[in-house]
């Protein structure tokens, strides 16, 4: 009978978890975390506005571009595309 209790009580959905508390708060703030976060959100949006104006403005546009230059300076230095 108490396993047909534990299986019906086992369906409830609703349930919460159960976590440790410290002075009724579920996470511990400081100071120097409140910086640290504001020093990371300032990071953060700083990038995200240079990128946009960047985007914006067509500034600088970033890209990239390969060149492989051959000299030949003898006939031996040839390459034959079919080997």
């Amino acid at each position: 009978m108490k396993s047909l209790v534990r299986a019906f009580i086992g369906l409830d959905i609703y349930g919460h978890a159960v976590t440790v508390n410290y002075r009724g708060a579920s996470s511990y703030k400081t100071k120097l975390g409140a910086f640290l976060t504001i020093i990371t959100y300032v990071t953060f949006l700083t990038y995200a506005a240079v990128k946009s104006i960047r985007l914006v403005n067509l500034d600088r546009p970033e890209i990239i571009r390969t060149e492989e230059i051959v000299r030949l300076r003898k006939a031996e230095n040839l390459y034959n595309l079919q080997e």
